[in-house]
């Protein structure tokens, strides 16, 4: 059993991953604990959980694997450095001990992101906003395998790869770029 904190939530469509602030383990487990963990869990299992609440969870947790071969991706070298000690899956749903009191920036982060994707699904509905919200936040969630598969055949899977913050700053250096060079010009600027 995991106890800690819930310090990001992805809605990956029919799954969530889960990434817990570990404050206890309970249960068998050799070695140091470690600090953070990352648990995939049914989508549907999440309920009412938001960044930041205390909870526990049953899961079944393994050290993150090494290379599969020679030179590949190592993703036990990459969750070192992300601090991730374990990884795995839930057994049943997670339950809350406690909510949320004080909001750090983490918590804030996480609240903005997700209102910015409530909104923007409210304005476009269906694929069109599930895209739209892969784009600009980076929750790829509702983007279904077919239109994720459409993407990489098209050659513009890389979007979602550099979306939110990285979108949001060229979008943010063209719009201010723009606005100087308008701003050279009295004519442009005042009309």
């Amino acid at each position: 059993e995991v106890i800690g904190t819930l310090r990001n939530l992805e809605n990956r469509g029919a799954r969530a991953r889960l990434t817990i602030s570990v404050d206890r383990l309970e249960g068998r487990f050799g070695g140091a604990v470690p600090d953070t963990v990352r648990v995939t869990i049914a989508g549907g299992s999440v309920g009412d959980l938001a960044v930041g609440d205390r909870m526990a969870l049953r899961a079944v947790l393994r050290p993150p694997g090494r290379a599969t071969h020679p030179h590949g991706f190592d993703f036990r070298r990459w969750a070192w450095f992300k601090q991730l000690g374990a990884t795995g899956y839930a057994i049943g749903t997670p339950r809350i001990l406690g909510v949320s009191e004080g909001i750090t920036f983490e918590t804030g982060l996480h609240v903005v992101r997700r209102s910015i994707a409530d909104r923007i699904l409210a304005a476009v509905p269906g694929e069109a906003g599930d895209v739209a919200v892969a784009v600009i936040t980076g929750d790829r969630g509702g983007v279904s395998e077919d239109t994720l598969n459409a993407m990489r055949d098209s050659g513009l899977a890389h979007l979602l790869a550099i979306s939110g913050l990285h979108l949001g700053l060229v979008a943010a250096t063209i719009f201010f770029l723009v606005r100087m060079l308008f701003a050279l010009s009295e004519s442009l600027a005042l009309y």
